[in-house]
């Protein structure tokens, strides 16, 4: 961020100076515009690296059923992970008492 705030900074003095200097101005706003331009490729370069990290963060990317499987049960979903549930019948339980209270103060 500082670097973008040094070049608008930059740009509004070299603005500054082509009117203090109008003998020269066309130096000094040729400067200014070099500077605007060298913020606007930071700014572009800043977005496009944003971008480029949360791309894989689309909808069909994020939660547990994604396109590329379930991602609680393997790649594809391995039913050898029901049998671990099925010695944990306290756990299905307790799980199911929550979902029906759940639903009963949303009711």
């Amino acid at each position: 961020m500082d670097d973008l705030l040094n070049c608008r900074h930059m740009e509004l003095l070299c603005r500054q100076r082509a009117k203090v200097d109008p003998e020269h101005s066309w130096k000094w706003l040729g400067q200014a515009e070099r500077w605007r331009n060298l913020g606007r490729n930071k700014i572009t370069s800043r977005f496009k690296r944003s971008n480029s990290e949360q791309s894989d963060l689309s909808p069909m990317a994020m939660g547990p059923n994604t396109i590329d499987g379930d991602q609680r049960r393997g790649k594809y979903g391995n039913k050898s992970d029901f049998g671990r549930l099925a010695g944990n019948e306290s756990l299905i339980k307790l799980l199911m008492m929550s979902a029906q209270s759940f639903a009963a103060s949303t009711n």
